[in-house]
């Protein structure tokens, strides 16, 4: 027998451990109202850890909430209105989603199952569905009592438009009237996220461009600032050019490139200057067209700073190419020891380059220097050429070198005699001979005169005359 009492002892006593924490004796009923009509519960309220635990649903459909268990991740999902509440079986974390606002909650007692029904917290439960919670111990009530709200009549911005640089943040502030109102909590949003972003009235600028940004109440008053996104100015510092020295031949073109320092300035603009327009222009582009033979200097000056970079540019006329040359003779006769000067004409008259060298085919005949000067060295024949120094056009003269006193007489073109001389006066006698007499120094001339022949030898002048 008194083993049999020590067993209903044991017994006892592993309930009561069992179910020390749990409170729920029918004579010890929990009552719950909410605004003053009781809510009724298929299971009833329970203590748990000093905490007062409800069936789930119920709860939340007493507040016109809708509510979803999820069974596998046993998660439970509130709804009502603008405000979502989640909670998870067996753990102390829940979220209160407000106005698109996230709070993360610390459970103080977790939702857990009792006789196949989810109880959840009711404290947590009624005030974040913006109820007050009373608990009578005496009567072991308690009443639920949702607040009246004062609804918020306007949102006022501090400014209607706003200026921000690319990265730069500026604070807008919001005035909720009435001040008193329930919930001032506002929803702050951007029209484009990729231009600006907002958070509590922070705006931060991301790129160039326009937006609005909204500051918004739970019952749809708002507010809106537009924010004009710019990207910082920054200065000019330096300029260079592509080219600082170029030539151009006249009527040509050529573009100058300008290069602002630093790469990401804002106002990159620049002038262009010519220090001469009749050698050179320029136009606003940096397209220089030559004008003229001449040197003349291009400038590039920053609008942003006065920067300036120039580029000298040499003008130079056109090339004219030679297309022949001619000599002033092609058949030339000298005597050992004279000289003939050739002149080459190089066509056409306007030719850049109108230089030419001179060649002879035998210098042991007839040597040429390089202005055309010919010389009898020896007797032959011997051809000078001249050839362009652009084009390699070429003209020749054939030279024909005789030996002194080879007993053929020159071809006297005319001779002229005065006709009346007295005695012992000097007569006169010009004579002009197209052969060479270079190297004779006399010449012999017949006068014949009623039948009676004279020869004399006379000297031979520079002039060729005798």
């Amino acid at each position: 027998m008194k083993t049999k009492k020590i067993f209903a002892f044991i017994i006892i006593m592993l309930i009561l451990i069992s179910t020390l924490s749990i409170t729920a004796l029918a004579e010890d009923e929990i009552l719950v109202f909410y605004n003053e009509s009781e809510i009724i519960f298929d299971v009833n309220p329970v203590i748990i850890d000093g905490r007062t635990m409800v069936p789930m649903r119920a709860i939340f459909e007493a507040f016109g909430a809708s509510v979803d268990y999820n069974s596998q991740t046993q998660q439970i999902t509130a709804i009502k209105g603008n405000l979502q509440i989640i909670l998870n079986i067996g753990k102390t974390n829940a979220s209160v989603t407000k106005y698109g606002v996230v709070n993360e909650c610390l459970l103080d007692a977790v939702p857990t199952i009792i006789n196949s029904r989810t109880v959840v917290p009711l404290r947590f439960i009624g005030e974040s569905l913006g109820a007050s919670v009373l608990w009578n111990g005496q009567s072991r009530t308690i009443t639920i009592t949702s607040i009246k709200a004062t609804p918020v009549e306007s949102v006022s911005l501090s400014t209607a438009a706003l200026n921000v640089n690319v990265g730069q943040e500026v604070t807008i502030t919001a005035t909720v009237l009435p001040s008193d109102a329930t919930v001032k909590t506002l929803v702050w949003t951007s029209a484009d996220q990729n231009i600006a972003t907002v958070e509590d009235g922070i705006i931060t600028g991301i790129t160039p461009g326009m937006t609005t940004i909204t500051a918004e109440a739970d019952n749809g008053c708002k507010d809106i600032c537009t924010v004009t996104v710019t990207a910082p100015v920054v200065r000019v510092a330096n300029i260079n050019l592509n080219k600082s020295v170029t030539s151009i031949v006249a009527g040509a073109t050529e573009t100058l490139t300008a290069i602002v320092l630093p790469a990401n300035a804002t106002n990159k603009a620049v002038t262009w200057t010519s220090s001469d327009t009749n050698i050179a222009t320029v136009d606003t582009t940096g397209k220089v067209t030559a004008v003229s033979a001449g040197t003349a200097t291009i400038t590039a000056t920053t609008v942003d700073g006065n920067k300036t970079v120039g580029c000298i540019v040499t003008v130079k006329n056109p090339v004219v190419n030679v297309t022949s040359v001619s000599l002033n003779k092609t058949i030339d006769t000298l005597t050992v020891g004279g000289t003939d000067t050739l002149t080459a004409t190089v066509s056409p008259a306007n030719s850049t380059n109108k230089n030419v060298t001179w060649t002879s085919s035998n210098n042991n005949i007839a040597a040429v220097d390089s202005a055309g000067k010919v010389t009898a060295v020896s007797a032959g024949t011997a051809t000078i050429i001249a050839v362009t120094t652009d084009g390699n056009k070429t003209a020749s003269c054939t030279v024909t070198v005789n030996n002194l006193g080879d007993g053929k007489a020159p071809i006297v073109e005319s001779f002229n005699v005065l006709s009346s001389v007295k005695a012992g006066e000097n007569i006169k006698i010009s004579a002009t001979i197209s052969d060479d007499i270079s190297g004779v120094s006399s010449a012999k001339v017949t006068f014949q005169n009623k039948g009676s022949q004279r020869n004399i030898h006379v000297s031979l002048e520079e002039s060729g005359e005798l």
